[in-house]
Formats: C-alpha cells, structure tokens, sequence
C-alpha cells in the first residue's frame, strides 16, 4: 500500500515570512567533580529566547506552598505542546496546582490554562481560551498532563493527572464554527483512578500496547501519601525541610487498556505491570526489541527503573537484565523524567534519564539483542549534569543536523539547598548539549541565550510553535512563571516534519516508525506524544537534514503492522523544508495537495 500525503508548508517557513528525587543523604554535602558547577547565565542573545509574556503565555503555577514543607509540593508542573484544533499550530496548555490536598482555601483557586497559537506569519501569538474550552474551573491539585486522540476522532483529548483523582477530558466541538471544548468524562470511561481511596499520580503515556487502533493508558503512582501522615523532616541545621522519599512506601502503576467505546478497562493485575511498585515519577511507551509491540519504561525515585517487555499483551519486568534498571554506579537513581532517540544514528532507539544532585543523569545507549549500556561517561554527559536536579527532557535536534541534541530543565526541591550544599542551587538553568555526531556530546548550556536563565522547571514539552522549522520548548515552572523558549539559532539547515494519520492504527500513529534517507544517511524516529517529565509534546516528527534539499525516501511501519514506502510527492522527489501529512495506506503519493 502506498499513502495518500498532504503538502502543508513548503519552503523556508521561518524568518522568511527540558522528586524528584529527594535522596537519602539530600541533608550532607554533595562531593563530585572539581569545578563542576551550573553554567553563568549569560546576556541574550543565544540560541533561545523567552517569548512567553510577548507571545500572550501569562502564567504563573501556584504550588500552593504551605510553609509546612508537604513533600505533594515539590513534584506538580506539568504541560502539552497540543494542536487542540488541529489548525495546523501548536497550541499551549499548562496545568495548574493550588491549594495543597488537605488545605481550606483563601479564596479562588488559580486554574489550568489554555493558550491557542494564533501566530499568523508574524510574531508568535497566542490567546488564553481557557473559559470558552472548559478549563477554567479547578481540577484538583494537578501534576501532569498527557494529550492524544484517544477515540479516533481527530482531535487531542487531555488526561491529567492530580493526588486524589484524575480527569479525561474529551474534545468536543465549541459553541462557534471550527472552536473546541472540552468535557469531563473520567467518570463514564472508568479511569478517575480514585476507586482505591486517594493516590499520588504524576506522568501519564498514551500507547497502543495490544496493537488494536485504540491508544491504551499507563498511569505513573508515586509513594503512599495524605496530608494528615506526612511526617515532619528537619535539615542539618534543624530547620524544617521536605523528607526524602526514602520516608514513603512506593506505589505501584496502572494500566487502562481502550475499549474503542469510550470506556477503558484496568488491566494492571492481569498484564503483569501491577506485579512491580516503584516510586514512579516518568514513563514512556517504547519498541526497545523492535518486534512491533510497545514496552513501557518507568523511571523511579530511589527505586530501580523498570522494563516492561510487551510478550503479546502480557508483560514482563526485565529492567535489570536489559540493564536498564540502575545508575552507571549500580546504584537505583532519583529517576523523574525520560527522554528516548537515536542519538547514535543506528536505527535502535536510546534512553536518557533525569536524576538527582549528586547523580549524573543517566544515558542508556542500545546494543540491539534487547541490551542497553551506560554511556553517560563515555557521552561526556557525566560532569555537566552532577550538581542539577533535572526533570523534564528532550532529545530533539536543536540545530537540524542530523543528530539529536538533549535540552534538560533543572531545577531543585530545597529551597535551602544553597545553604546545606556547595556547588548547588535552588533554580537552576537549563541544560543544552549538542550531538557532535560521534556519541558524544558538547555542554553548550552557557550559549543558549534566556535558557540558561535560571527557575525551578518541572513539566517541558517540545514542538515547533511558530512552524519554522526549528524546535521549541514550553516549560512549566514550580512557583513561577511558565517560559517559553523560542529556537532562534543562526543554523541554515534543511529539515522535514511529517504528521501521521492512521486508519487501521489510532489516528495520530502513535507508535509508529518512520525512517527517512536523505543526503546518504537514514534517520529513525518513532511517534509519541507522552514522554519527558509529566508533560506531552508535539506528536508530529521532526528531522533535521542538513544540506540536503531532497529526500530519497520513507519508510514507515506502523502500529498495525503495515508498512509502505514512499519516494515522491505528487510525482515529484520528496522536498525538504516541508510539512508533510502521511494518511495510512490511502490512495497514492500523486494524489497530493500543495497548500
């Protein structure tokens, strides 16, 4: 079969027109590299800009912090990069916290925050909707989101993630022409996640683990925790501090397998993934053996990471001898957000965690044979990520060469921090490290402009705002207020970006594989909405090309098991500088439309 593909955009589209991990010893001073530290922030220009109070973004998070150091505190920030239009521009979501669990409130709780992109070949602009789509009303204390079509109908729905019960809210249409809104019908689809009495959610993934065409949903618990047990922690000093996580019993995650009639079913128990408990803060939905089937990788807090090897619908834990499960010292990590690419350009994707201060984060390249090594040391990203707290992540290629860089958002828990440790900071700035194209990395953080403006980021999601070709970031910050970062770099690369639609698969091709060739090198990438740290990012796929201003071709196998190859447009060799819209198995390539 051949796909039916849509030309959305060609040609230059721009400027022509990144608990947590408390960990055990959180209170003694943190040893590590000589000279290691975080990056100066230096004076813009760089590589980012903050466009986020220019651009109409004017939010602000509210952790609700209480004085009384509630450990719920230090986890919340989530957000999704989401075209929840479908207008052809990423618009920005960003959910709200309050009050913590437990408190009387002082007055009106802050609530989450809809922003459409209404950029318009100029300056990036975005108008707050949150009243018209329905989501101006408080949804509990908030951690995360996680956007994707879930019922086929062309349109991202949200599923956040809260202490104390969740909320699927489905798109529908709006009261005008071509709006959206969005209703609550956690309660009719079976996945509130409160059936249990009151559970501490964090990131959520949306994939098609049985391959049935309807997107399955993983649910990341943290530990056991209520505001009346949480018990009182002190620092070296005496002084009331967040406990460690150490203090919590770990949770164990949930799976909601789709129905495909809007109701979901929880098959935790008999899928083998309630079988492991883990302090879980980060999950992703991956093919790590490439047998067309969804593992799911869960990143803990001082527990170790797990693997869950899809066997057909039953899953089996195999972490530790995938080696994947541990620090590179053998230590269980303060694992929060993940990110997955191919940063070595073998076709095999590749897993980056966040960890602690006083850990490296931790990159795990894949062997093939369902092995992954640590290449944290060998990638030079050892030193550059000690003395950060990092969360959210990304691997994108910043500078569209080929080879996908890593942005982290770093941010620390103790507000006390910078008195208990040397070399440690409360907000951090972000880290940007660029693929030199060698498996290694080069800590570019000091030249990426308002970037390395430090804050406390949690949540961030990827995506080009403003179609140009070039990625962005939105992060949501802990107390502060959300940025977001503009990709203003000099490159004069060529790149393409393909928006897959599936038919026989679930309608956003989540889950599929697509391999372009171009300028004698192929690249692969996988379609996923849900990764990083408690946030959603823009489905469609982005390769940076290089010089090349023609494709050789795309090789798709998607979630169906469906596999086509495509070599033309509209007759024509595939351009780069391109939006491409990839229909599965529809009509052939001539029956492209030019827009």
């Amino acid at each position: 079969m051949r796909a039916r593909i849509t030309l959305l955009l060609l040609g230059l589209c721009g400027l022509l027109l990144s608990l947590i991990g408390l960990t055990g010893c959180q209170n003694a001073p943190e040893p590590g590299p000589s000279g290691v530290s975080p990056s100066p922030a230096p004076a813009s220009p760089g590589l980012f800009r903050n466009i986020a109070a220019e651009a109409g973004i004017d939010f602000t998070h509210d952790a609700g912090l209480s004085g009384q150091f509630k450990f719920i505190e230090t986890t919340p920030g989530g957000c999704a990069l989401l075209d929840y239009d479908q207008d052809g521009r990423l618009d920005a979501f960003l959910a709200q916290s309050g009050p913590i669990p437990g408190a009387a409130p002082s007055g009106p709780s802050p609530t989450s925050r809809l922003y459409r992109n209404e950029t318009d070949g100029g300056a990036v602009r975005f108008r707050d909707v949150s009243a018209e789509a329905g989501l101006d009303r408080d949804f509990g204390y908030l951690q995360g989101v996680a956007a994707a079509d879930y019922n086929n109908d062309g349109y991202p729905d949200l599923y956040l993630t809260a202490y104390g019960g969740n909320h699927l809210l489905k798109s529908v249409p709006g009261g005008t022409p071509g709006s959206r809104r969005f209703v609550d019908v956690t309660a009719e689809a079976g996945v509130g996640d409160a059936d249990r009495g009151p559970r501490w959610a964090t990131s959520a993934a949306w994939g098609d683990y049985d391959n049935d065409g309807w997107l399955d949903l993983y649910v990341c618990h943290y530990v056991i925790w209520t505001p009346q047990t949480d018990p009182i922690c002190v620092n070296r000093a005496g002084q009331r501090a967040y406990c460690t996580p150490t203090q919590y019993e770990p949770e164990t995650g949930r799976l909601y397998r789709n129905l495909g009639n809007g109701k979901f079913q929880d098959v935790s128990a008999q899928t083998g993934i309630q079988a492991k408990r883990g302090r879980g803060l980060g999950a992703v939905w991956l093919d790590y053996d490439l047998d067309g089937r969804l593992d799911l990788y869960v990143a803990n807090d001082l527990n170790p990471n797990l693997l869950f090897h899809n066997r057909g619908g039953r899953f089996e834990e195999t972490g530790i001898e995938a080696g994947a499960a541990y620090g590179e010292e053998g230590e269980a990590h303060s694992g929060m957000g993940i990110a997955v690419g191919d940063y070595d350009g073998d076709g095999r994707e590749d897993l980056y965690v966040t960890n602690f201060s006083g850990q490296t984060n931790s990159l795990f390249r894949s062997e093939g044979a369902s092995l992954f090594t640590h290449s944290t040391r060998a990638a030079g990203l050892a030193a550059p990520t000690y003395h950060r707290l990092a969360w959210g992540v990304a691997f994108a290629d910043l500078d569209r060469d080929g080879w996908q860089d890593l942005f982290v958002g770093n941010g620390h828990v103790n507000p006390d921090v910078e008195q208990m440790n040397m070399g440690v900071r409360y907000e951090q700035p972000k880290g940007v490290y660029r693929n030199r194209g060698d498996a290694t990395f080069e800590d570019i953080s000091g030249q990426a402009g308002d970037a390395t403006r430090p804050t406390v980021t949690r949540g961030l999601a990827v995506g080009d705002v403003n179609n140009d070709g070039k990625l962005d970031f939105l992060a949501c910050n802990l107390d502060r207020p959300a940025e977001l970062l503009l990709n203003v770099s000099p490159d004069s690369h060529r790149f393409l970006t393909i928006r897959l639609v599936g038919a026989k698969s679930n309608r956003e091709g989540i889950g599929a594989r697509v391999r372009v060739t171009a300028g004698g090198r192929t690249q692969t990438a996988f379609c996923r909405s849900s990764h990083s740290y408690c946030a959603s990012s823009d489905p469609r796929l982005h390769f940076g090309l290089g010089t090349s201003e023609e494709v050789a071709s795309i090789e798709i196998r998607w979630s169906s098991g469906a596999t086509e190859t495509i070599r033309t447009v509209a007759g024509k060799p595939i351009p780069t500088n391109a939006f491409l819209v990839i229909t599965e198995g529809k009509g052939a390539a001539r029956d492209a439309r030019i827009r």
